[in-house]
Formats: structure tokens, C-alpha cells, sequence
């Protein structure tokens, strides 16, 4: 098992909590546990995966802090926490992970603390709905997407489109450009 690269748990009414065990998981690059019934808190071995690039657990009901381990998580880019009962601070490891573009970790009422200055600089999405962590700056906050003018151009209407979506689009409009000279 140790060659396994993703795993694909969604939405299968899984109970229980997440074995200490993921972590000799070492080829994992994406795991996708969301909407499920789990429990338990995060284990800090899913920190030891150095080749996991997405991690989403979102809709369950996971307990405890996030792990500081997922901070050393160098080729991390996408990370759901969201709508679960999670606690305590946003480690400030996940504030210098550079290649981390979405961080969902909105309706967690429990997580507190100010968000790590790193974020700023290097995060594309981000949701920290219905939970009391506060912003690094007063002027800032913790529910964006950010959108380029590539991608607002390429909607029909004119109108932003966010997200993952928004940088697609973005590039398919580039290369539209390109493809017609």
C-alpha cells in the first residue's frame, strides 16, 4: 500500500476516526475523505506524506487542532478542513506553505487566533466563514477568491469568475489570444 497515490473516500458514510497509519502512506498525493461521519482528530502523521498535494475533509465531524505537521507539507495546494468541529489556532507552519493556493476552513466555530501573515502571500482562496479567526490586518479578510482580468473577460456576461475556474479560464482566454495571431 505503500505505492498508493490517491484515495477517494468521499461520500461513503465512513464512521470512525482517520488510523495514525495515513502517514506511511508515503506516495499519497491526494486524499479525499469530505462528507463522511468521521471523527477524531486529524492525525499528525498525515503530515509525513511529503508528496500530497491535495488533502479534503471537509463535512465531517473531526475534532481537536489541525495539525501542525501539515505545515511541512512542501507540495501542499489544496486544503478542506471546512464544517467540522475542529479547534484552537491556525498553525502558523501552514502560513509558509508557498505552493498552498485554496485553504477552506469556514464553519469550524471553535477555530480561533489570528491567521498567519505568510497566507497573504501566497494563497489564491481562501474561506474562514463561521469561525473566530481573525484576519492578520483589521483591513483585510477571510473569505476570498481572487479573479483576474483574463478571467473576467473570458465570462460572457463580463462578469468575476472565482476560484480554480477563474484561473482556467483565465489561461484558456491567454491561449485564445496566443492561438489567433
Amino acid at each position: 500500500m505503500t505505492n498508493l497515490t490517491g484515495l477517494s473516500l468521499d461520500r461513503n458514510l465512513l464512521n470512525g476516526t482517520i488510523p495514525s497509519t495515513i502517514g506511511q502512506l508515503t506516495s499519497l498525493t491526494s486524499l479525499w475523505l469530505f462528507d463522511n461521519q468521521l471523527t477524531g482528530e486529524i492525525p499528525e502523521s498525515l503530515g509525513t506524506p511529503a508528496s500530497i498535494h491535495t488533502i479534503w475533509m471537509s463535512g465531517n465531524q473531526l475534532s481537536g487542532p489541525i495539525p501542525q505537521s501539515l505545515g511541512q507539507l512542501a507540495n501542499l495546494t489544496y486544503l478542506d478542513v471546512s464544517d467540522n468541529r475542529l479547534s484552537g489556532p491556525i498553525p502558523p507552519s501552514l502560513g509558509r506553505l508557498s505552493n498552498l493556493w485554496s485553504f477552506d476552513f469556514g464553519g469550524n466555530p471553535a477555530l480561533n487566533g489570528t491567521l498567519p501573515d505568510g497566507f497573504a502571500k501566497t494563497i489564491f482562496c481562501l474561506n474562514g466563514g463561521k469561525t473566530n479567526v481573525k484576519p492578520p490586518r483589521p483591513d483585510s479578510t477571510l473569505a476570498f477568491c481572487s479573479t483576474d482580468k483574463a478571467a473576467t473577460s473570458a465570462a460572457s456576461d463580463g462578469a468575476p469568475v472565482a476560484g480554480m475556474v477563474g484561473r482556467v479560464l483565465g489561461a484558456l482566454a491567454a491561449l485564445a489570444g496566443v492561438l489567433s495571431l
